[in-house]
């Protein structure tokens, strides 16, 4: 008798999904190999799970990091490509879909949603018609709760729409769902859903205050009735409404939106919110809390001489919507003892309010080994990762040397190691160049040398203004390399320079750089007022070049400290800083090689490149369509320069301490 009634609930189970056109939504009836009949899974880390919304299972989705993740995974009803046949994909054109979800954990850049794909007679994705999605909010990640997504859907006005697909899809970063329990209607109703939820801190008070908005939408297919919308705040808060509308219907693909006004002491917390028209209640939370990004670890000054000491400053940007407290930060001399900390390695950082900034500083002293060194900043985030930058910091001897005077607003420092330049108008320091030409070569035996040029005393070429420095050096494997710079004033504030390296016999090449100007250097740091680096930035204030205040942080393009030539609209850049306007300009179309044009630029405001509290304004070469890494300053590609080739790199330097904005360098 047991056996019997056994079997009759197992035939009334398989009766009751059969009768829903999306067969085994609940994942309950699995083949020989344990996976759910009547699907496709995406990816070998999309397995069962006994952690189940109802019923004894429910599907895993995980994404991972790493090369070998493949771009997406997820879930496809059962079919076959170009067989003409529907396989296990729904006929239904119109309707919805029901499920429930739990996501485990999310990265800021992973994409999670819940899709309806419209597939051709053929069967393929070739109608026309977009995919409908049902976009998971990262915000539920980790809270451990069951959700339910509602999904509306038509494709029939569309006569290419033969069937649809429902699945599942993970792109972008690392992220964990299990979803439950799908099930296709003929109308899903209204469905009321909470959206671009955002907490604004008061930028007087941003430890205390802000402004909260959220939109209620409502994604069904039927019009919601009115809807009102309730805020819960911590206890001992206060919220008053800014902009709460009156009561009203929703229709399908409309939205309202709500403001309040949250005021107390803003640690982290969680904003509850409810909506209801009576007939769909929909609740959701926002969680307050702190986002703690190292937004940059610059050396102030950049150079100094051996005995000297340097500071490096650390800046934390509060980007989160709560207190952050409790961090410390630490800072480590990746050489040895070539440079030593005078204060304590690990420091406790103040409290940062939301939107707000805190430094750290160290005191740094140089030994006296010439060369560039560097020091590490490590920042402990949630888990396991550690946000990092470092440092640099050029020791030379040169800046004990006297300066003598080249021609205009160019001075030059002749150090045991290299010669440094300084831009000078009048008594004001400009700008520092670091060197007067460079090259970084690998050697036949796979090492890698940087050369620095020793110049003679300049010669007059010409007219009084024009001077041309002829130098050499010779790497570790017996190339002898030949150093020309020729300057010629413009102007009173303008500069010509003129720069070229050629061996002797053929070398590898992997950076030559011409005119690097660090503005700032040994004056006012990183201190500005506007920077242009024309098609890429336009920056005011204590804006940083790089960033993700007009482009999304995990976009390709967002880092652009050496971007490809052709993303540049003017061959300009410039910066102001307190004491007047420094620039670069070029010519797009000068050959830095016999073959090759497009000089490749550098602009770092500030220098986050390099880690120096500067503005790096730079040309070099290879460009990045020659095989240098946008991004990088050293090239992955050698470039191979044979006997009798040179490497050249032109532009026009501007150091203007009249000029009332960094357009000025364009006007010229």
């Amino acid at each position: 008798m047991g056996r019997a009634m056994a079997a009759l609930l197992v035939f009334c189970c398989a009766l009751c999904l059969a009768q829903n056109p999306l067969t085994n939504g609940g994942f309950e009836l699995l083949d020989t190999q344990g996976r759910p009949i009547d699907w496709q899974l995406l990816g070998e880390t999309v397995t069962v799970t006994t952690d189940a919304h109802s019923g004894r299972y429910a599907l895993r989705f995980e994404r991972g990091t790493g090369r070998n993740v493949p771009p997406e995974i997820g879930l496809n009803r059962d079919w076959q490509p170009d067989s003409g046949q529907q396989g296990r994909m729904l006929a239904e054109r119109k309707g919805g879909i029901v499920f429930w979800y739990k996501l485990l954990s999310a990265s800021p850049g992973a994409s999670v949603s819940i899709q309806v794909i419209p597939m051709s007679a053929r069967p393929f994705e070739d109608t026309g018609s977009s995919r409908a999605i049902y976009q998971i909010p990262l915000r539920h990640a980790g809270d451990g709760r069951w959700h339910q997504g509602k999904l509306v859907y038509d494709f029939t006005d569309n006569p290419k729409v033969k069937w649809v697909h429902v699945g599942v899809r993970l792109t972008g970063g690392a992220a964990v769902l299990i979803v439950d329990d799908m099930e296709y209607v003929a109308q899903v109703g209204a469905v009321l859903q909470f959206e671009k939820m955002h907490f604004y801190p008061d930028r007087s008070t941003p430890h205390r205050a802000g402004m909260f908005t959220a939109s209620v939408t409502n994604n069904g297919d039927a019009p919601a009735q009115p809807v009102q919308v309730q805020i819960r705040v911590p206890e001992g808060w206060q919220v008053e409404p800014l902009r709460v509308p009156q009561a009203r219907a929703i229709a399908p693909g409309d939205g309202i939106v709500y403001r309040w006004l949250v005021k107390g002491v803003l640690k982290p917390a969680t904003l509850r919110l409810t909506a209801t028209d009576g007939t769909d209640t929909v609740q959701d939370e926002f969680a307050l809390s702190p986002r703690v990004d190292l937004e940059s670890v610059l050396m102030k000054p950049a150079m100094v001489a051996p005995g000297g000491t340097a500071e490096v400053i650390a800046t934390l940007h509060n980007r989160g919507s709560a207190i952050a407290e409790g961090i410390a930060l630490s800072a480590q001399v990746v050489t040895g003892r070539t440079l030593s900390l005078l204060s304590p390695a690990t420091q406790r950082v103040p409290a940062i309010a939301p939107g707000r900034k805190a430094q750290v500083r160290w005191k740094i002293r140089a030994g006296r080994s010439l060369g560039e060194w560097q020091v590490v900043c490590h920042l402990p985030t949630k888990g396991e990762s550690t946000q990092k930058a470092n440092a640099s910091l050029i020791v030379t001897d040169a800046l004990n040397r006297p300066a003598e005077h080249v021609a205009g607003t160019l001075w030059i420092r002749r150090g045991s190691d290299r010669i440094v330049g300084e831009l000078r108008v009048g008594n004001r320091l400009m700008a520092r160049m670091p060197h007067l030409g460079s090259v970084v070569v690998r050697l036949p035996d796979g090492s890698v040398q940087r050369l620095f040029p020793r110049y003679g005393i300049p010669i007059s070429r010409g007219r009084k203004e024009h001077r041309l420095l002829t130098g050499s050096a010779r790497d570790r494997a017996g190339a002898r390399w030949t150093f020309t710079l020729s300057v010629s004033v413009l102007d009173r504030y303008a500069l010509r320079l003129e720069y070229a390296c050629a061996p002797d016999r053929p070398r590898q090449v992997l950076a030559f750089e011409g005119p690097i100007l660090l503005a700032g250097d040994g004056s006012t740091a990183d201190a500005k007022s506007e920077a242009l680096f024309p098609g890429l930035e336009w920056l005011v204030a204590d804006e940083v070049s790089s960033s993700d205040l007009d482009i999304a942080a995990d976009h390709p393009d967002r880092i652009r400290f050496v971007p490809h030539p052709h993303k540049v609209t003017i061959p300009a850049m410039g910066v102001r800083t307190p004491v007047g306007v420094v620039g670069l300009l070029w010519n797009v179309h000068d050959r830095w090689s016999r073959e090759h044009a497009l000089p490749q630029p550098v602009f770092a405001v500030p220098d986050r490149l390099k880690g120096t509290a500067t503005h790096r304004l730079g040309l070099i070469a290879p460009n990045v369509p020659t095989g240098l890494g946008e991004n990088r300053l050293t090239a992955q590609k050698p470039f191979v320069v044979t006997h009798g080739d040179s490497l050249r790199l032109n532009a026009v330097v501007v150091t203007d301490p009249q000029a009332k904005d960094a357009l000025s360098v364009i006007d010229r």
